[in-house]
């Protein structure tokens, strides 16, 4: 029971266009006397033999017929050639007729005008009854349009284009001019179309592209081939057919860039190795991001002061000299993510950005790191799409600069050159003497540890064996005894101890009263400036500390060394720079008095004091860390007190992304004082499924009217993939300080390009937000956008877009209208009637559309016929589909299934058809294909929009119980798989090929022949394959020949899957050639005899 109505509809293949033409509705089918001259003359030569006359004197026998007034049938034809012209409308003067035989010719002819108004009779009461007693007329010719573009003089900015402004379109076959009349007022200005551009995103295939250009043939401004211009507008990604390896018809387009970018004081750093390490707290969680995704996936570009520093890559961990983990990549908490890369020691410095220098569009002069997403990569694209709608909190950039010598060094006698041994002290150090250490990158920063590191030249060494450290040995002649008063006599106490009884003295080896006694007698304070003031550093050095400062001599082997760290927060942050201050002497004023004591001394082992040691500094070094963090609170006050500014990469440009700059455009958060609500900031740009055209005004202003004319190529679109439906459309905004603006019905005053399915005028005026500062696109030009969330080719290929356009039509004024028939071609129209001073120029790009001349007799009768059986109520499936082919000529043939449900399961490609659900219909049409644009010549389809008309008009004139749906049938491939043996001399590699391509040939006829028809229901038999190919004179022989559908095989027939089905070719059919020979007798090959 479930298929009883699949059953009765089985039969019906749909009516075509050529079905309507009924010859019985046409009056000159059948004539009430169609007797011709030649018809006529055999006439009366077989009627004059049945007529005889008597002569005078006998009554009873006749004497003869009439025969011989006339001619022979036999000499018939000859003989009206010899009298009668070509054009048979005068007898030649140049022939002698007979008297008999004119008058009767002339009687003929005379007969022929009131014959052939015989004839008309049927034709003239058919008149009578449509035209007089219906009172039906014929349809009157409609004007063609056409679009013209307007250009201003050079003086102007602006003029009125009135309505009903007459256009010169040239001259009809009988000379009379023909007029054009715009149908609206155009004011046209000196806006321009100067920059076309594209952005696609492909979740299908994991793809971001973009076209820099993309009215060309690669998105990047090339040629396209044979000058055939025609472009998707809104990008593209062609995937290889991987069946037959047909490249795809176009170039392959650029990847897209994408990602962010971070500028802050934070990120300068002029040298040394830099390790770097940005934190990202979300709102929400994240997906699971391994550091090696990142690692891959991510290139990070630093501002240098010529070029970009070449991408680094985050690194999985950075780890110090000691082993120890510095910076980490990767999710750390479902919440939070982190990046760290590492800028090496060889690499020249991060300075700040300088657009003239670098490029790109960033709006600050601070130092930049950008971070952008390999989306090529399909593990990229999806960490893109991870990210892309996650609303962020906070973002932290830390920072650990290793090795930092360039600095700016200061002693109390001036200025010290860091790349030479310098003595920071200066050359006779007292108490209280000052090293100052300053590095302007660091103390501007927002620092959170500083590290010193000195190492000392020409420091003492420590003798072997010797007990004494090195210090405490070179300081060994240094007593206290002598700091305030040295003399003869104190400096032999200082130095000597009494031996026995005798007064014999000797060098006392374990004085107590040596100024020097280790290496950590030398002290320095760590002072930092903040502000104007001085203060103590907050110093850590481990074992360096001691009460009284910091110790200058750490022992490291042979040399010694000074290392210390200052720590800080928010709170105790100081501005700079750091100064060692040191708290004693090292002497150098003592040793001259006790070296004269010591030469002028009696006692031989008198020690002589070496000179004191002057600090002198071989190399210095600096490490640092710093931290910074940005505030996305809504606040003027938050933004402007911002360490770090947050950037968007677009394909294009850049964008500053702040909840602050969000909230100024007062477009997009109207509500938001009401609702108080928290005005999200993204990690990345959001760019939706599907795709973008963006077009760049050149010379707009605000609040202009901008008419624009989208010239597609209509019939382009693919039909199979989703369509708009409801509230689905191609949504416009334009560019407002980096923020896209919708235009809405108050902005748009018309939109005739049926979401770009069909070519016309959209018309807007600019709102006064727009603005051409933009970053994020190209400035000095005004940006608008048109945005899909569909395939690339669900719109029509785009020819061209203009600006300035208005729609003129046809005024007939008596003319001859055959030029109705195809239009007027493109650059017809170059004039107004009336000039107007400040009008450049006139230009037609394209030729007429929609007009159609008077409506012939045929059409009129066939028309009619069907009005009177229809009544232009669509109920029967013969109203359905006649009243289709009569509405939408471009349509070959309509399909009616009565009673019958298409659904499909959710998002689901599978379709489920019921046959027996009243109060549905669905209808399948095909195509007319000849001299079309068709997405697929082998799978014909309606276009969207027609299929979007055509059920908008049949469902208006059906009952209101009944819902028609319209679709194009669904193709299934067949496939067919043999072995073949080709007739000898043939080239198998060519001929394998050929024979593919008539197999296709058989299969769909209607690709390569214009008569032939796409039909329904067709079963597809092996043996008619067989029969088709074994005549083709290239093949001798095939083998084992079978065909398949949907992966299931037949070796008998192959039949459509259901009642909107129809068999077509694949694209790709699978020919073998290793087929055995016929010939059954094997001979063995002669073998090798030794």
């Amino acid at each position: 029971m479930a298929n009883c109505g699949k059953e009765i509809l089985k039969t019906r293949t749909g009516t075509s266009q050529l079905q309507r033409f009924i010859e019985a509705l046409n009056p000159d089918n059948i004539k009430l006397n169609n007797l011709t001259l030649v018809e006529w003359m055999k006439f009366a030569f077989q009627f004059a033999q049945d007529i005889n006359y008597f002569d005078t004197t006998n009554s009873q026998n006749s004497s003869a017929n009439w025969k011989d007034f006339f001619i022979l049938n036999k000499d018939l034809e000859d003989y009206l050639k010899s009298i009668i012209s070509e054009k048979d409308i005068e007898p030649k003067p140049e022939r002698d007729v007979t008297p008999h035989l004119a008058l009767f010719i002339s009687f003929v002819k005379l007969l022929e005008y009131t014959q052939d108004r015989f004839n008309k009779l049927t034709k003239r009461h058919l008149d009578f009854y449509y035209k007089h007693i219906l009172d039906i007329e014929k349809l009157p010719a409609s004007s063609d349009k056409v679009h013209v573009i307007f250009e201003l003089a050079k003086t102007s900015v602006d003029a009125k284009i009135a309505k009903n402004s007459e256009l010169d379109g040239g001259k009809d076959k009988n000379g009379k001019k023909l007029i054009y009349k715009t149908t609206e007022e155009l004011v046209a200005n000196r806006v321009k179309i100067s920059q076309l551009k594209s952005i696609y995103n492909d979740h299908k295939n994991n793809k971001l592209k973009a076209a820099e250009t993309a009215n060309s043939f690669d998105g990047l401004g090339g040629d396209f081939p044979d000058d055939d211009i025609k472009w998707w507008p809104f990008g593209y990604y062609e995937v290889q057919d991987k069946l037959t390896k047909i490249e795809p018809e176009y170039t392959e387009l650029p990847n897209a860039k994408i990602g962010f970018a971070l500028a802050s004081e934070i990120l300068e750093m002029q040298e040394g190795e830099r390790n770097v390490q940005i934190t990202i707290d979300f709102k929400g969680d994240i997906e699971s991001v391994s550091p090696d995704i990142l690692q891959k996936n991510i290139e990070i570009y630093c501002s240098g002061e010529k070029e970009w520093l070449e991408p680094f890559s985050p690194k999985n961990k950075i780890l110090d000299d000691n082993g120890v983990e510095i910076f980490k990549s990767g999710r750390i908490t479902t919440k939070k993510l982190q990046i760290a890369f590492q800028i090496p020691r060889e690499k020249e410095a991060v300075k700040n950005y300088d657009s003239k220098v670098l490029g790109e569009f960033f709006d600050t002069k601070l130092p930049v790191c950008r971070l952008l997403f390999k989306t090529e990569n399909e593990a990229g694209f999806k960490l893109f799409r991870n990210l892309i709608e996650k609303e962020i909190l906070k973002i932290t950039v830390d920072i650990d600069v290793r090795s930092v010598k360039n600095l700016n060094l200061e002693s109390d006698s001036g200025t010290l050159n860091a790349k030479k041994p310098f003595y920071p002290f200066s050359t006779q150090p007292v108490k209280n003497s000052k090293f100052y250490i300053d590095y302007p990158e660091l103390f501007k920063k927002e620092w959170t540890k500083l590290d010193v590191k000195i190492n000392w030249k020409n420091t003492p060494e420590k003798q072997k064996d010797s007990v004494y450290d090195a210090f405490e040995e070179l300081y060994f002649a240094y007593r206290t005894d002598y700091l305030f008063q040295a003399n003869s006599t104190n400096f032999i106490f200082a130095m000597f101890e009494e031996i026995g009884v005798d007064n014999v003295w000797q060098v006392n080896p374990k004085p107590g009263n040596l100024i020097v006694k280790g290496d950590d007698h030398f002290k320095a304070n760590v002072e930092i400036k903040d502000k104007e003031e001085w203060e103590l550093a907050n110093v850590t050095a481990s074992d360096l500390l001691s009460a009284d400062g910091l110790i200058l001599f750490d022992e490291d082997g042979k040399l010694f060394k000074t290392d210390f760290s200052i720590n800080v927060n928010e709170t105790t942050r100081k501005n700079g720079p750091v100064r060692l201050s040191i708290n004693q002497s090292f002497y150098h004023d003592l040793f001259p008095r006790i070296y004269a004591l010591a030469f002028t001394s009696d006692e031989d082992e008198a020690l002589i004091p070496n000179e004191p040691y002057t600090p002198l500094i071989e190399t210095v070094s600096l490490n640092y860390k710093a931290q910074s963090s940005i505030n996305l609170s809504f606040t003027e006050k938050d933004y402007k007190a911002n360490k770090i500014k947050l950037f968007h990469e677009h394909p294009f440009g850049q964008a500053e992304e702040h909840a602050y700059l969000k909230l100024k455009t007062g477009f997009l958060y109207p509500d938001f004082e009401e609702n108080k609500d928290t005005i999200p900031s993204v990690l990345l740009p959001r760019y939706c499924k599907g795709g973008e055209l963006l077009i760049g005004l050149e010379n707009a202003k605000t609040l202009q009217q901008v008419s624009l004319l989208v010239q597609v190529l209509e019939g382009s679109e693919n039909p199979e993939v989703e369509s708009f439906t409801g509230k689905q459309k191609v949504e416009w905004s334009v560019l407002c300080n980096n923020f896209w603006k919708n235009l809405d019905s108050t902005n748009i005053i018309s939109n005739e390009t049926d979401n770009f399915l069909k070519s016309g005028i959209v018309k807007f005026a600019l709102p006064r937000e727009a603005t051409n500062t933009n970053t994020l696109l190209p400035e000095k030009l005004h940006w608008i956008k048109a945005k899909i969330h569909k395939d690339y080719n669900a719109v029509c290929k785009t020819i061209a877009i203009y600006a300035q356009s208005v729609i003129a039509e046809f005024e007939n004024k008596s003319n001859e209208l055959s030029h109705l028939e195809n239009g007027i071609k493109e650059k017809t129209i170059s004039k107004l009637i009336q000039r107007i001073a400040t009008v450049k120029s006139v230009t037609q790009p394209f030729s007429s559309f929609d007009g159609q001349p008077k409506e012939s007799d045929l059409n009129y009768y066939r028309r009619i016929s069907e009005r009177l059986r229809h009544k232009n109520r669509a109920i029967t499936i013969w109203d359905y589909e006649h009243l289709i082919l009569q509405q939408f000529p471009e349509i070959h043939k309509v399909k009616c299934l009565n009673h019958t449900k298409i659904t499909t399961k959710g998002n689901s490609t599978e379709k489920t058809i019921s046959f027996l659900s009243p109060g549905n219909v669905l209808i399948v049409l095909i195509p007319d294909i000849i001299n079309k644009n068709v997405f697929d010549i082998f799978q014909p389809r309606v276009s969207t929009a027609t299929l979007n008309a055509v059920q908008k008009y049949i469902n208006q004139i059906n009952s209101l119980h009944v819902s028609a749906k319209v679709i194009n049938p669904d193709y299934e491939e067949v496939k067919v798989s043999l072995k073949v043996k080709f007739h000898k001399g043939h080239d198998e590699n060519y001929y394998k090929n050929v024979l593919k391509e008539d197999i296709t040939k058989l299969l769909s006829p209607w690709a390569y022949k214009k008569s032939a028809s796409i039909e329904f229901g067709i079963t597809l038999h092996r043996s008619i394959v067989i029969n088709y190919l074994e005549k083709l004179d290239y093949v001798d022989y095939l083998e084992d020949v079978t065909l398949s559908k949907d992966g299931g095989e037949s070796t008998i027939n192959i039949t459509p899957s259901s009642l909107t089905a129809i068999l077509v070719s694949a694209k790709d059919h699978n020919v073998e050639t290793n087929v055995k020979s016929c010939n059954g007798i094997q001979e063995n090959a002669e073998t090798c005899q030794t």
